[in-house]
């Protein structure tokens, strides 16, 4: 019995040419691949998690230099919209959920601000302000609430909504 001679390494391939493997059938995902829905529960907890982090430093900021900064609405917005788009992919519940956490950031941040200001001046601690005088404390946001506010509010509900939806698609 004879052993068959091994195939020589070097030697053209025999049989048709054929055409090198495509992308797909390597497993290569393309651009965009993933963008369908991804982790929908992830993409609300972060988004909540980065509203209340995003609106914690709206509130020192503004008590820091004395004056609130109504820009900050679209920082808060672009921050919540792009951390729950990237997480959450493209599912059309995402964008309006993006723009109502980037309002809570907001709403939370200018609550803040207002219990950092009462802690200095009446001595009353920012929890005690959220627990057991919130009555007082949303007065005092209701005080200062003009027309101001509720441009930059929507704006930054715009800019939360909107970056949910192109962050999700990309």
């Amino acid at each position: 019995m004879t052993t068959p001679e091994p195939a020589d390494p070097f030697a053209p391939p025999s049989g048709p040419p054929t055409a090198p493997a495509s992308p797909l059938a390597a497993g290569v995902p393309l651009a965009g691949a993933g963008a369908g829905p991804k982790n929908l529960p992830g993409a609300v907890l972060a988004g909540l998690g980065v509203a209340l982090a995003s609106g914690l430093l709206y509130g020192f900021v503004a008590k820091a230099i004395d004056r609130e900064i109504p820009w900050m609405a679209v920082g808060i917005g672009a921050a919540v919209g792009v951390t729950v788009g990237r997480i959450g992919g493209k599912h059309p519940a995402l964008p309006p959920v993006g723009a109502l956490l980037s309002l809570l950031g907001l709403f939370l941040g200018q609550l803040f601000g207002i219990a950092l200001y009462v802690q200095e001046g009446a001595g009353i601690s920012v929890p005690s302000m959220f627990t057991e005088h919130f009555p007082v404390l949303f007065d005092a946001w209701k005080d200062v609430f003009d027309l101001i506010s509720v441009v930059f509010i929507v704006i930054g509900a715009a800019v939360g909504f909107h970056m949910t939806r192109k962050s999700g698609q990309s």
